[in-house]
C-alpha cells in the first residue's frame, strides 16, 4: 500500500517551488538589466580591445 503525505507536506512544498522560481525570475530579471547596460560600454570598444585590456 502506498503511503500518502498530508496535504500541509505538499502546500509547504508549493510554497517552496514558488518563492524559489520567483526568485530566480527576479535575479534574471535585474541581471538581465544590468548586462544591458554593461554591454553597451563594452560594445564600443569591440571584442579586440576586451583581449588587449584583459592581460596583465
Amino acid at each position: 500500500m502506498i503511503q500518502v503525505a498530508p496535504a500541509s507536506d505538499y502546500r509547504r512544498w508549493q510554497i517552496k517551488i514558488l518563492s524559489a522560481t520567483w526568485l530566480a525570475y527576479v535575479g534574471y530579471y535585474f541581471c538581465r538589466m544590468n548586462f544591458y547596460v554593461v554591454k553597451k560600454a563594452f560594445g564600443s570598444g569591440g571584442p579586440s580591445t576586451w583581449d588587449r585590456n584583459a592581460g596583465p
